[in-house]
């Protein structure tokens, strides 16, 4: 989920510290920008893929997601909320030896499958935002969301703008496409 905005913020990040990023190699194959790896390298970090399309596939990315963090010896670690039962126990497992941070995309959820989704895996999503020191959101709509539903602290909520990393880079920039809308939010 969301592995474009992981990549970006990990790039950004990788000019600061070392960065561990791991996520879906379904995902990450649809999200590649020649050089990224070698950005995020040449300042320490890696980019980790992870299978997760079958039963095998979660346990071996359970193992691996912990193995591999508690080898890179993070500070923090921060990941996307994703209530796959085998993602939450690896923070679980993780939050006793390091601080967890979750960005939360959308603390309501949406009407239709967005929704559905979420109240099928209701006690994961609890779980994970449970397990969380920090909840980071994209907006002050979000974050007032999470301190009303969630019953966060007022320290513990901190929204960072979503559209700060999607800024294009130097010759990214294209003619827009005729008829073309982008819907973004609610």
């Amino acid at each position: 989920m969301y592995v474009d905005l992981g990549v970006l913020y990990s790039r950004s990040l990788s000019e600061h510290c070392a960065v561990l990023y791991m996520a879906d190699g379904a995902a990450l194959s649809q999200f590649d920008r020649p050089g990224q790896e070698a950005e995020i390298a040449a300042n320490g970090g890696r980019i980790v893929a992870f299978r997760q399309q079958s039963r095998l596939d979660k346990i071996k990315a359970l193992a691996a997601l912990v193995s591999r963090t508690l080898a890179f010896r993070p500070d923090v670690v921060h990941a996307q909320e994703h209530p796959e039962p085998y993602f939450v126990l690896a923070l679980e497992i993780l939050s006793r030896f390091v601080p967890v941070v979750v960005t939360v995309h959308d603390p309501a959820p949406h009407s239709g499958r967005d929704g559905d989704y979420a109240r099928r895996r209701a006690p994961y999503i609890q779980r994970t935002r449970r397990i969380a020191k920090v909840a980071v959101v994209h907006g002050d709509y979000c974050r007032g969301s999470m301190l009303e539903q969630e019953g966060f602290d007022a320290d513990r909520v901190f929204t960072i703008p979503l559209a700060t990393c999607l800024i294009p880079e130097a010759g990214e920039l294209r003619e827009p496409t005729p008829g073309g809308i982008l819907f973004f939010g609610r």
